[in-house]
């Protein structure tokens, strides 16, 4: 069953352990763990980098950019080819910021080569929107092919500051975002669209009362949300729980930071269902196509990938960043 519609919800500083599993705080993030109940949840989602940039350009792209290579801030400096991941560069340096010029380009407003999701969208008649707390979403791909969003010159570096908490417990659905929503299902009878939520570091201590209200708020919003493009494909996850300089990462032990929540749920999702099968951000550029029907090729080395036109007879990614991203399967039930 294909889906009309998509909304991916990417909530800023979410673990995947407080979303789901800690039962300290599962009143708080009990409208999170009802959405999963009744889709699917990839328990095994890590972010390639624990910059949140990095993660959202991932998200939007399916790939990460090499040609030209940008290093990320975990980089080793003297690495200035891909992959760049210096292992060689230990310990991690001090808030996990080994290549400074690494951290500042993924903060700059230059558009890296190739497309995103938003313009594969638009090759199948979607209608596009970037909506919510964006910081740094677009900056990278820009705004040409999103039809409802933030205006030009919005988001960017500004997105780096803020906290969740000031949104206070309870908190609704702010209007920008259901009248985005709003206008985009007015305006087109499909579409997809991507929703920020959430803007900066949370209390660290996710046991301690105020982490509790932010979880509360972030959960109510994101159900809320959910709740709004019923019968669209809808997508949970999260750029990162905590940004890189954090001044008490992991706090479900080493390398949660880069723990996230994905769940999925809506038409042909599996429901209930708790999965295994290693997940990451690049991954849902492919997932969301092959949910709205694009064409897919399946190999042995990369899975099963959505494709667009083929170059030579060689079936070519879309986006045409999509070098690392795979059809996350198991989320979907498979007719006969």
């Amino acid at each position: 069953m294909l889906a009309p519609s998509v909304v991916v919800i990417d909530v800023a500083g979410l673990y995947d352990e407080e979303a789901f599993s800690d039962p300290a705080t599962a009143a708080a993030a009990a409208p999170l763990r009802d959405l999963a109940a009744r889709g699917t949840r990839f328990e095994d989602c890590w972010t390639r980098s624990r910059d949140w940039p990095v993660t959202e350009y991932q998200m939007i792209t399916g790939g990460y950019p090499v040609y030209p290579f940008v290093a990320a801030a975990e980089d080793d400096p003297s690495q200035t080819l891909a992959p760049g991941a210096g292992l060689l560069a230990m310990p991690p340096a001090a808030g996990f910021v080994a290549n400074p010029d690494g951290l500042a380009a993924w903060r700059a407003p230059v558009i890296f080569p190739g497309d995103s999701v938003f313009d594969a969208a638009h090759l199948l008649g979607l209608g596009t929107a970037l909506l919510g707390d964006s910081d740094f979403h677009a900056l990278h791909t820009g705004r040409a092919a999103i039809d409802v969003g933030p205006a030009a010159g919005a988001g960017g570096a500004a997105g780096a500051a803020g906290a969740v908490g000031s949104m206070g417990a309870g908190a609704e659905v702010g209007p920008s975002v259901e009248a985005g929503l709003a206008s985009l299902m007015a305006s087109y009878p499909r579409f997809l669209a991507v929703v920020a939520v959430g803007t900066g570091a949370r209390t660290s201590d996710r046991h301690a009362g105020p982490a509790l209200e932010e979880l509360a708020t972030l959960s109510g919003v994101v159900a809320d949300v959910a709740a709004q493009a019923s019968g669209a494909l809808i997508v949970v996850t999260s750029r990162g729980a905590t940004p890189i300089d954090d001044p008490q990462p992991d706090f479900y032990g080493p390398g949660t930071s880069r723990h996230v929540p994905l769940l999925l749920l809506g038409p042909g999702v599996r429901a209930g269902v708790v999965s295994g099968q290693p997940a990451a951000p690049a991954d849902l550029p492919a997932t969301i196509l092959f949910a709205l029907g694009a064409a897919t090729t399946t190999d042995f080395a990369r899975g099963t990938w959505a494709t667009g036109a083929p170059i030579g007879g060689v079936p070519q990614p879309i986006p045409a960043s999509a070098t690392e991203g795979h059809v996350l399967l198991r989320a979907f039930a498979q007719g006969p």
